[in-house]
């Protein structure tokens, strides 16, 4: 009886298991697809004050990266964060070589010269 139980307990949770990771991916397919032609992707996060989830935003960025099959830099835009915010940026940028930390100021210098687009301000 009691391990009946564990069993069914186990194909219940590797069942709600299955059915999120096949919702996430079809999520992340339809919001995220890429045409054929794309070859290069920028994504940007600003980051100001103190921004306690800072690690688990570029790990979720790092995640929807992953089986793309273009290049994708995901540039992280220092907007005034504090100093442990500021490590953890640069550890991910150390530890992944698509990822790059600049200033504000930094940023539209940056994608005039690493995206094939035009910035306009007004």
């Amino acid at each position: 009886m009691l391990l009946t139980m564990l069993v069914l307990v186990l194909l219940i949770f590797l069942t709600v298991w299955g059915t999120l990771l096949l919702v996430r991916y079809t999520a992340q397919s339809m919001l995220f697809s890429l045409k054929a032609n794309e070859e290069r992707m920028v994504i940007a996060i600003p980051l100001a004050g103190s921004v306690v989830e800072a690690e688990y935003i570029i790990r979720t960025a790092l995640n929807m990266t992953r089986d793309k099959n273009c290049a994708i830099e995901i540039v992280l835009v220092n907007c005034g964060v504090d100093e442990e915010t500021a490590e953890v940026c640069a550890k991910m940028a150390s530890d992944y070589s698509n990822i790059v930390v600049l200033d504000a100021d930094e940023f539209a210098d940056y994608m005039r010269a690493k995206a094939h687009c035009r910035i306009t301000t007004d």
